[in-house]
């Protein structure tokens, strides 16, 4: 029995693809597979995180109103955005593109439970790295994701990463395509962004249905596996980054780890309580 999925070529244009079927979830929470670093350009890609039954309510209007049309509907939302991590190599932003990505793999592994993604990236310098992450969503506590993103230094280099958390997001929409909503969908409202130490809070809360949300981040960065490097923390009203820059050798690597837990109030009295408590 096979129990793996793998891609080894890399093409944008089907990446959108690659998002749903190396996807992580558990029946209470699911993650599509998006790049951490942010989709090459050119290529729209559907980022998104959910949770089971949390929504929003919203009018739905008929050119003519005849009995039995339903007024109200509701949409499963995109939450809160955890598995964003910027990457700046001597200036440069990294950004995988046909040009510049090399030696790419794609691997589901349902026998160990996660999904993995290695890539060679050369820069317009011709600096390299070696990006390797993986990610999974928990069976034993459903509202934990987490997150190991690395990249190896393949010359002497200077790397700076930017782990967000991202609380404004809205529901993917596209105007030309009949198959989804035609206009923008974004009624989670952010209440509160906290950041102290290594560890990020987002609360946040529906416009019409009144569900509450809690997510909490707990972050570790260490350079080859060794010593932690000190984060900065910086924070908007609806999002949040942590940031290290370090200076490596070839073979040398960098390595954040995110915890993510996702708490709501459809299971939760205190989603804020419950996620300190997971944390």
């Amino acid at each position: 029995m096979i129990f793996t999925i793998e891609r080894s070529d890399f093409a944008p244009h089907t990446l959108p693809l690659e998002e749903t079927l190396f996807h992580c979830g558990n029946g209470y929470l699911g993650v599509r597979s998006n790049f951490e670093e942010g989709q090459p350009e050119g290529i729209r890609g559907i980022r998104g995180t959910y949770i089971n039954a949390f929504h929003d309510t919203h009018p739905i209007h008929h050119p003519e109103k005849l009995y039995g049309f339903p007024e109200v509907g509701e949409k499963i939302l995109n939450v809160t955005d955890v598995q964003t991590i910027s990457v700046v190599v001597d200036g440069e932003p990294v950004n995988l593109n046909t040009l510049n990505t090399g030696s790419y793999n794609r691997v589901l592994d349902m026998k160990r439970g996660y999904s993995g993604r290695t890539a060679l990236w050369t820069g317009e310098t011709g600096k390299r790295i070696r990006i390797a992450a993986r990610r999974l969503a928990s069976f034993t506590t459903p509202e934990l994701f987490a997150l190991e993103y690395s990249v190896e230094a393949l010359d002497p280099l200077t790397v700076r990463l930017g782990a967000e958390v991202r609380g404004a997001v809205s529901n993917f929409f596209d105007p030309a395509d009949p198959r989804v909503s035609g206009s923008a969908f974004s009624p989670l409202v952010v209440e509160s962004v906290d950041v102290t130490g290594s560890r990020i809070l987002v609360s946040s809360r529906t416009a019409e249905s009144a569900l509450r949300l809690a997510v909490g981040v707990d972050h570790q960065c260490t350079h080859s596996g060794k010593a932690d490097i000190a984060l900065t923390g910086e924070n908007t009203r609806d999002s949040a980054v942590l940031s290290c820059e370090v200076r490596l050798q070839p073979g040398e690597k960098i390595t954040i780890v995110k915890k993510a837990v996702f708490c709501d109030s459809l299971r939760y009295e205190n989603p804020e309580t419950a996620v300190q408590s997971m944390l």
